[in-house]
């Protein structure tokens, strides 16, 4: 089963293990453009792929650059908004049978 996230993030599941993985475009050897995809890592359980899919999520796009602490604080407030939201809209549609 492939459970898709956003930003290109993904989780496929087997019976052991939740694996988060990033899809990309890159180049073969011939320099043709084609879709791949990386292993962030292996997790035992779906919280933990999705906590370092979160923590991620927090950091996104924002490697190379140098920030205030204050503009660093505002970032992460603003990461874990969306990551709040991302969150609501992903269970929201899940409806649990008692």
């Amino acid at each position: 089963m492939v459970i898709q996230l956003k930003n290109n993030y993904f989780i496929e599941t087997d019976p052991l293990n939740f694996t988060l993985k990033q899809s990309y475009v890159g180049f073969s050897k011939s320099g043709e453009e084609k879709e791949s995809s990386r292993v962030i890592g292996y997790y035992p359980s779906m919280e933990m792929a999705l906590k370092r899919f979160l923590d991620l999520m927090r950091c996104h796009e924002k490697e190379d650059i140098t920030i205030s602490v204050e503009e660093y604080i505002n970032e992460l407030k603003k990461a874990d908004r969306e990551n709040r939201d991302f969150l609501t809209g992903l269970i929201g549609g899940v409806k649990f049978e008692q």
